[in-house]
């Protein structure tokens, strides 16, 4: 096995060979017996979609299609909000997606981050009619920032990176304790934009139903956004 190290842009284009006429799920080609790793830091981001039995574990051809459907509106919904923010999916693991996002942790980025993540919480409850309709159970968002290894074999356009790093394993060790609804993030980062309580790992923020990251007053008091 060869290993080559690249660039975020060069190893996602192994494996998916992006193009403006293709979709993240179409396949692509590499050569084989080479394995290709990125070093650098960036925003990784876990997002998870909850839904009822009936579609995580179909038990009819019905429902299994059904299901399909909903994973695949999900991940172009993933795609088009983090294009916008030049992030891209590492991971479609049934309902839970890995994202990752090559930037330096800055008020700015974080902000940034913030911005993407109540825009994708409520373009996936606005469109929670073609995302389960009475079987979706709501959504989180947990995201981390430092440095990881991103390898890929480029093989097929089903293979899943693999990232090695506190910063990717930690968010999705920690979305199971997320509420519906909300985004959390380490305190170490939340600190940079927002008074937060030390003593805690994590905050959280309830972004569904934001059109702005403008808070209420009682969550002003509490925050120091970034202004310069």
């Amino acid at each position: 096995m060869k290993f080559i190290r690249s660039s975020f842009a060069d190893i996602y284009n192994i494996r998916s060979r992006e193009s403006n006429s293709r979709s993240f799920s179409e396949e692509s080609q590499a050569s084989e017996g080479t394995m290709s790793y990125y070093d650098g830091s960036g925003f990784h981001l876990y997002a998870q979609l909850s839904l009822q039995l009936k579609y995580t574990a179909p038990e009819n051809v019905a429902d299994a299609t059904k299901s399909f459907e909903i994973i695949q509106r999900y991940t172009d919904i993933a795609e088009a909000c983090s294009r916008q923010f030049t992030g891209r999916i590492l991971e479609v693991q049934g309902e839970r997606l890995h994202l990752f996002f090559e930037k330096e942790l800055t008020k700015n980025t974080l902000r940034q981050m913030l911005i993407l993540c109540m825009v994708f919480t409520n373009t996936v409850y606005d469109n929670k009619l073609s995302l389960g309709e009475d079987a979706f159970e709501g959504f989180r968002i947990v995201f981390d920032y430092g440095r990881a290894l991103i390898l890929s074999t480029g093989a097929n356009a089903d293979d899943s990176f693999v990232s090695l790093g506190p910063c990717a394993n930690r968010p999705a060790k920690y979305l199971p304790n997320v509420a519906a609804g909300t985004t959390s993030m380490p305190i170490e980062i939340a600190k940079l934009l927002f008074d937060v309580d030390e003593r805690r790992t994590w905050h959280t923020m309830n972004l569904k139903g934001r059109s702005s990251l403008t808070l209420s007053a009682d969550e002003s008091r509490n925050l120091r956004l970034c202004r310069q």
